[in-house]
């Protein structure tokens, strides 16, 4: 059995604190470690087995506390960890807790009394032996976790041991409901609750920790307070306005009742070792679902991850599979998963999934190829439990369900007490209502969904009520008994609490339920008491947004932070609502609301609209051309929704695809009813709306893609702009390219969404209310940014892309919660002042000529302006000048710099030392470059052919600099797959020579051999090659994929490679190249390398290589392009070795960094060489300072740091190996 981690540490000292949390974080993200949670002087045996350990682990943390070196197992453990890190590069990450860890490199303080009294009782040799190993450790760079310094939580946990076991046996006593904790202010009592409640908390269904009671009540009164600890604990929505909980019976009791059989039967089940994957089959409305839930909160706290994924097969249909696998996948992890292949391909993931134990649940699948083996049901690993409900058996079947459990009927007692806690909120009948309760529960057929809204119906109702609805039940057929019952609930429904039912059902299914409720209020009184009374009679539910996607308000993407609640509805009782309208005429022109294609198609074509409609719905990507009269929609005068909107798969199409297929006759308006709410329409195809159009009632007006000139026309101007539409909620005009006017919106204070993207006839700056978080006015014809932009103070997002702006207010600097601000694509001729705030500054395509951030009085202030960023771009700006602020105040956080297309900069001075990309392409007259980029792993020069020879040659230098400091990195890591698909290093530029000084073994075509040092001269580790190849990009497209390939075949001596002889080998590296208004020109220069190309040292004596270059066409069109010449340089890295030392191809002894640059730099650079060092000392110092603030270190929140660097250790990521794994 492999580790990811081997966990070292003194018992005595850390493992109740600090060791157990970073434990329990490290599992969390699912990393396997080693950890024996016994450190004691075990034997012979144990040390054996800790031995192996170390020896299948990748990484080792050693937690060096005050006591460690007192500990002989501790030691012999070090002793052993440091073999390994000698002999395979092992990884070894200490931290320093609580100790000084200078003490430990010179062995002071108590570790200098420890090996006394270790000196005195073992053998002199063994004892030097784990002093050099321990000192040895001291030298390594990691984390020192000061004293005073570690988190608050764990301090406050120092000396309540004792009373905490007290609690915890007072709390577990059966006839202890309420435990009372009592004590003067600041005695502790919060934190032993805390400390109790994480304790014990996973051994119950619901739990909630209500902090500062008193305060809170104060401040939201008592009933808020009760409904958020209730719908914390029913994990549903509770709004009780009376001062008891009125119902004795809460909704999750409810739902229990008369299922304890069956959920008794499942869990039989999915505790069978055999039973992997266990298939839940039955009608709809048959409790499937609730089945599932009920036990999956009774067996959620028995894995290490678990996930419900509800109404999988309508998610995949809002957000498609690939986003609905890396929501789950991310849940499971608890890390962000990005996977877009239509498999899981990358070996660790799936390698993180095999480790943990994880109980899954999705519920409503119907395809069990798309919906089962797509979620990677097969990667979970041992003891992983998937359950999955579908009315499909043979989904299941297909699906490779272990076991199928049918959800069966409930029986006559179980649907009775089912029944009752609906009709009469307790478990029985009331008096003088059994028989008739015996009635209806057979009329229902014990199906819970029946059970449920036919109680529900009759709760409160007189006898008489009771009779009649029996009696219309008696004389339905068998068959239609269930639906007719549920149909008895609407009919039981007055006028106004009907038409909500079948709006929901037709149109509002799956939306935030406050924006439902606003646009409904404009059409009904009492919307907000008929959605209740809806609720109580379960027609529909209130979920969190959390397990949905928004359709049409949220474009089909969840924002539940935006929305928490949406309204849902069980499919049984949303085919009844359809069906209901369906039988309201054969004539289609007299159903009210029409959603069927054909249906919709019909009434529009031949103009069959009446009164009686009150909305439409229609995606218009499923319509051939529609032709039909621009007064279609007069005699609708009822009609309040229109929705002819786009799907969500749709959406992501190209602009230019052409969805104008609702088209009318050469008129210029059409007729819209007064009574619209809601309006929809994409690509609108007149030029303005209707003059007689009030909009007093609209709420959302969506009228994208649309040839519209203005809101109205001429004849409307007499109306005084927007003023009456002071329910509009959302405005989207966005490609209305023909828009030239828009009234002001500053008096619309429900105005909470407004879309003009692409409005490139709009001149002015729109007025808006002060509530905005985001305005996209990108592509529109906008000139200036005015001065009143500083009163928009909750704006995070300005983006002006492509508009004609050329003056932006002086007072955009005093937006204080501004974090991107986009005005690329502008005319533009000065920098922007920009807020302390920014994280984006995007500036591609002005019209610049200068930036200055360097160190004077003026730009010290700009520099700070900068602090927050972490990406920059000026591709494409006539900059003449461009330079950064000294290594002391620039940006730690900027990590990305594009310049592409920057025609006229002859001179770039020194950028910042924390970028890892940088993007130079098309520097026109760039003549002269900085002289050294360190951290840098993408350099781009494509098209920069004026750089003098002097820039060429530190680039090539800082490229082949980075690489040697990435070979042992790499090396180290070498036994870790996923590095090989994360690390590597890129570097183009123009030219079509290859330098004889840094790659001595070239050919003047696509392929070569060389020979190998033996063992590197010196008895190396580990080969890492470095490949130069020169290619000429004349007819490479721009903005695509090129895919260099190197293939390679490595010969040892004597049949060496375990008695193979040679091993094959292929590695590929793909860079996409920028977009370019001009075609790339000419021949070019890569140099790259990959952590694919570090192959441990087998006695090769050869090595013969082919190159290919490919560029990657969007439509499959790949073209080749031909490799001119090609060189390789072999870097030997020598794992004995503790420091980065190098061995070059022609020289076997140990340099130091400088001399191992002088082949590289060649003569009178050795400036050069010094700046380069210092800058790398000076970037680690900066790391360091960074990661000591630890002052409000809470243990889970501080721990995160650790074990994400861990975890890209785990990843073979670059950034985390120069961040832990440098010396």
């Amino acid at each position: 059995m492999k580790y990811h981690v081997f966990l070292s540490f003194r018992g005595e000292d850390t493992r109740l604190n600090f060791t157990s949390h970073l434990l329990q974080a490290l599992k969390s993200k699912g990393i396997d470690v080693f950890f024996d949670e016994e450190k004691l002087e075990k034997g012979v045996l144990l040390s054996q087995a800790l031995s192996r350990a170390i020896a299948v682990s990748n990484i080792s943390i050693i937690v060096l506390s005050a006591d460690y070196a007192s500990s002989k197992s501790c030691l012999v453990e070090l002793s052993d960890i440091k073999i390994r890190k000698r002999s395979h590069g092992h990884t070894v990450i200490p931290i320093f807790y609580h100790v000084d860890p200078s003490n430990v490199r010179n062995i002071g303080g108590s570790f200098e009394t420890s090996f006394e009294e270790h000196e005195s009782k073992q053998a002199t040799d063994t004892v030097q032996r784990w002093k050099s190993a321990f000192a040895e450790i001291g030298t390594l760079k990691g984390w020192h976790i000061e004293e005073g310094k570690f988190d608050s939580a764990s301090k406050e946990l120092v000396g309540i041991e004792y009373q905490k076991n007290a609690i915890l046996k007072l709390i577990k006593q059966n006839d202890c409901r309420v435990l009372g904790l009592w004590g003067m202010g600041g005695q502790g009592k919060t934190t032993l609750a805390e400390v109790v409640y994480k304790k014990i908390s996973s051994e119950f269904e619901s739990h909630c920790f209500l902090q500062n009671v008193r305060e809170e009540i104060g401040n939201q009164g008592k009933k808020s307070l009760r409904n958020e600890l209730l719908s914390k604990l029913l994990n549903s929505k509770v709004d009780i306005d009376t001062p008891s909980i009125g119902s004795t019976l809460t909704q999750e009791t409810k739902e229990l009742v008369g299922i304890e059989y069956q959920k008794n039967a499942i869990l039989k089940l999915i505790k069978q070792n055999d039973c992997r994957v266990l298939g839940l089959w039955g009608m709809g409305g048959q409790g499937k679902t609730t089945l599932a839930e009920v036990v999956y909160k009774k067996i959620s706290s028995e894995f290490e991850s678990h996930c419900f994924l509800q109404n999988v097969r309508e998610e995949i249909g809002n957000q498609g599979k690939k986003s609905l696998r890396n929501e789950l996948l991310s849940k499971l992890l608890n890390s962000k998963v990005d996977i877009d292949t239509p498999s899981i391909g990358s070996t660790l993931t799936q390698e993180r999934l095999n480790k943990k134990k994880v109980l899954v649940v999705l519920d409503d699948v119907d395809d069990h190829l798309d919906q089962i083996d797509y979620m990677g049901v097969k990667y979970f690993g041992f003891g992983s439990k998937t359950i999955i409900t579908s009315r499909d058996r043979q989904v299941l079947e297909s699906g490779g369900a272990d076991k199928i459990h049918e959800v069966k009927r409930l029986n006559e007692n179980d649907s009775l007490q089912l029944f009752s806690t609906f009709a009469f909120k307790q478990l029985n009948p009331a008096v003088g209502f059994q028989d008739l309760s015996r009635r209806f529960v057979k009329y229902t057929q014990g199906n819970p969904l029946a059970l449920k809204v036919l109680g529900s119906d009759l709760n409160k109702r007189s006898i008489d009520y009771w009779e009649s609805k029996v009696e219309k039940l008696k004389d339905c057929p068998p068959e239609k008994k269930i639906s007719e019952a549920l149909k008895s609930s609407y009919d039981g429904l007055d006028i106004v609490e009907q038409n909500i039912f079948l709006d929901i059902a037709c149109f509002f299914k799956g939306e935030p339920i406050e924006r439902t409720k606003h646009i409904l209020s404009g059409c009904y009184k009492g919307v907000e008491c008929g959605i209740n009374k809806l609720v109580d009679k379960c027609l529909i539910s209130v979920s969190s947004s959390r397990n949905f996607s928004l359709g049409f308000f949220g474009y089909c993407t969840t924002r539940h932070l935006e929305f928490p609640y949406i309204i849902d509805m069980h499919d049984t009782l949303e085919e009844m609502a359809k069906d209901i309208v369906c039988q309201e005429s054969k004539n289609l022109g007299k159903c009210s609301r029409l959603w069927n294609l054909k249906h919709v198609e019909e009434v529009l074509k031949y103009n069959k609209g009446t009164d009686r409609i009150q909305g439409i719905k229609l995606d218009i990507s499923r319509v051939d051309n529609l032709l039909f009269q621009p007064f279609v929609f007069k005699n609708m005068t009822n009609l309040r929704y229109i929705f002819f909107y786009l799907s969500s798969k749709y959406l992501l199409r190209e602009e230019s695809e052409d969805y104008k297929k609702l088209l009318t006759y050469q008129d210029d308006i059409v007729s819209l009813p007064n009574e619209l709410r809601y309006l929809q329409w994409e690509y609108y195809p007149f030029k303005a709306l209707s003059s007689s159009f009030n909009l007093k009632n609209l709420v959302a007006l969506k009228l994208p893609r649309e040839n519209m000139e203005q809101l109205w026309n001429e004849g409307h101007q007499k109306i005084p702009n927007l003023l009456g539409a002071l329910n509009l909620e959302r405005l989207d005009c966005k490609n209305c390219r023909s828009l030239v006017k828009l009234p002001s919106l500053a008096h619309l204070t429900s105005l909470k969404t407004l879309h003009l993207k692409g409005c490139r006839s709009l001149k002015k700056f729109p007025e808006i209310p002060n509530n905005f978080d985001k305005l996209d006015l990108s592509e529109t014809g906008i000139k200036k940014v005015p001065d009143f932009i500083e009163r928009l103070d909750r704006l995070r997002r300005l983006t002006l892309t492509n508009s004609m702006v050329k003056y932006v207010s002086s007072n955009i600097s005093k937006l204080k919660s501004l974090e991107v601000l986009d005005l690329g694509g502008r005319p533009i001729v000065k920098s922007p002042e920009i807020p302390r705030s920014l994280t984006g500054l995007y500036l591609s395509g002005t019209q610049i000529k200068e930036v200055d951030l360097s160190s004077n009085s003026r730009a010290k202030d700009a520099s700070s302006n900068i602090s927050k960023l972490e990406s920059l771009y000026y591709d494409g700006c006539p900059i003449v000048k461009f330079s950064f602020p000294t290594v002391d105040v620039p940006s730690p956080s900027l990590k990305d710099m594009y310049m592409d297309s920057c025609k006229s900069l002859n001179l770039l001075s020194e950028l910042p030392p924390y970028l890892d990309r940088l993007d130079f392409d098309s520097f026109g007259e760039l003549v002269s470059m900085f002289d050294s980029f360190v951290e840098l792993v993408s350099m781009l020069f494509c098209n920069c052919f004026n750089l003098n020879q002097e820039s060429t040659n530190n680039i090539e230098a800082n490229a082949m600099l980075k690489i040697g400091s990435l070979a042992k990195i790499w090396a180290a890591r070498q036994n870790l797959s996923s590095c090989r698909d994360s690390s590597h290093l890129i570097c183009c530029f123009p030219g079509n020579k290859i330098s004889a000084n840094k790659f001595k073994c070239q050919s003047m075509n696509s392929s070569l051999s060389l020979k190998i040092a033996p063992n590197g001269g010196s008895g190396s580790g580990f080969l890492v090659f470095a490949i130069c190849l020169v290619a000429d990009l004349t007819h490479c497209r721009s903005d695509c994929y090129v895919e260099c390939i190197c293939e390679y075949q490595l010969t040892a001596t004597d049949g060496g490679n375990g008695g193979g002889g040679y091993e094959k080998l292929r590695s590929t590296i793909t860079l996409l190249l920028p977009f370019e208004t001009e075609k790339y020109k000419d021949y070019h220069v890569f140099i790259l390398s990959t952590a694919d190309m570090v192959k441990k040292d087998q006695n090769y004596e050869e090595a013969s290589f082919e190159f290919s270059i490919r560029n990657l066409g969007l439509e499959g069109d790949d073209v080749d392009m031909k490799v001119e010449r090609c060189g390789v340089h072999v870097f030997y890295v020598d794992e004995e070795s503790d420091t980065d030392y190098i061995y070059d191809t022609d020289d076997s002894s140990t340099q130091s960094h400088s001399n191992l640059l002088s082949p590289f730099l060649g003569s009178g650079n050795s400036v050069l060489v010094e700046k380069i060092c210092n800058r790398s000392q000076n970037l680690w110092d900066k790391h360091m300072e960074l990661e000591a603030t630890f002052d409000s270190f809470h243990a889970q929140a501080r721990l995160g740091s650790v074990v994400d660097i861990i975890q890209l250790n785990c990843l073979g990521s670059t950034i985390g190996a120069n961040a832990i794994g440098s010396k």
